[in-house]
C-alpha cells in the first residue's frame, strides 16, 4: 500500500510522458517549416513542469553494492543509444520524404509514434521512481537469507508492533539498509506528523531496528533520513510468524 502511494500513478506518469512524446513525434514526421525544434522544446518543458513536484522524492540511495541491480540493468542506457542510431538510419530519410508528401499519413504516423512513446515513457517514469524501493527489497531478501534469528527479541518484536505503520512504510518504500527516506516523506505517507515519526524512529533506533542520519545542516527533524537496519529487517521477517 505505502509503496503504491510513493510511486507516481499511471495517469500522472502518462501526463509527464505525453507532451514529450508528442513533441518527438511531431518533429519527426511532420514539416512545420523549421519550427520543429521549438515545438519539441515547448513539449519537453511541458513534461518537466508536470514532473516538477515529483522531483523532490524525499529518498536517496546512500551507497551502491553488488546485487543492487539485476544484470540486464546495465543494458538500459545502451538501448537508448541503439534507438537513436536506428532512428537516424538513412532508410528513414526515404520514408520521411514519402510521409511528408502525404499530410494524412504524416499525422497518422505522428499519432502512432506519440502513443507508443507515451506508453513507454510512462512505464519508464514509474520504473525510475521505483528504483530505490526495488534496491531496498533486494537488500532485504539478502539480509533475511544471510542472517539468523538471534537478534530477534521480545522487546524488539513489541516495538515493531507498536509502530507498525512506520515500519510498514519504511519497508513498503524500500527504505532498508542504506536506502533512506526523509522524515517529512514518512509523515506524508503515514498521515501523521513529523514529530510522531521522529519519536517512533528514536525508539526504534534505540533498539537497533532503525538507523537515523541527522548530521550537519540536516539536523532539523523533518530532514532526518531513516531506514530499517539489518536487525530491523530480520525482526520484521519474523514478526508474522509470532
Amino acid at each position: 500500500m505505502y509503496r503504491r502511494r510513493n510511486i507516481i500513478s499511471w495517469p500522472h506518469a502518462t501526463a509527464v510522458a505525453a507532451p514529450m512524446a508528442l513533441g518527438v513525434a511531431l518533429s519527426r514526421f511532420l514539416d512545420f517549416g523549421g519550427w520543429e525544434v521549438l515545438i519539441a522544446v515547448v513539449c519537453v518543458v511541458a513534461s518537466l513542469i508536470v514532473l516538477g513536484p515529483r522531483l523532490r522524492t524525499g529518498m536517496r540511495l546512500d551507497d551502491h553494492r553488488p546485487g543492487d541491480y539485476p544484470p540486464h540493468y546495465a543494458a538500459v542506457p545502451v538501448l537508448g543509444w541503439a534507438g537513436s542510431l536506428v532512428a537516424s538510419a538513412p532508410v528513414f530519410d526515404v520514408i520521411d520524404e514519402r510521409i511528408f508528401a502525404s499530410p494524412l499519413v504524416g499525422w497518422l504516423s505522428a499519432a502512432g509514434l506519440a502513443a507508443g512513446l507515451t506508453v513507454f515513457g510512462a512505464w519508464s517514469v514509474r520504473r525510475v521512481e521505483g528504483r530505490d524501493a526495488r534496491v531496498g527489497q533486494r537488500r532485504a531478501r539478502a539480509i533475511v537469507a544471510s542472517t539468523d534469528i538471534s537478534e530477534v527479541t521480545e522487546a524488539r518484536l513489541e516495538a515493531f508492533e507498536r509502530h507498525g505503520d512506520l515500519v510498514a512504510t519504511l519497508a513498503g518504500v524500500g527504505a532498508i539498509d542504506g536506502v533512506q527516506v526523509r522524515a517529512w516523506k514518512l509523515a506524508q505517507l503515514t498521515g501523521t506528523s513529523v514529530e510522531e515519526v521522529t519519536a517512533a524512529g528514536r525508539e526504534l533506533a534505540e533498539l537497533g531496528l532503525v538507523r537515523i542520519a541527522n548530521i550537519g545542516l540536516d539536523s532539523a527533524t523533518r530532514h532526518w533520513w531513516l531506514s530499517l537496519s539489518e536487525v530491523g529487517v530480520r525482526v520484521g521477517a519474523e514478526l508474522p510468524r509470532r
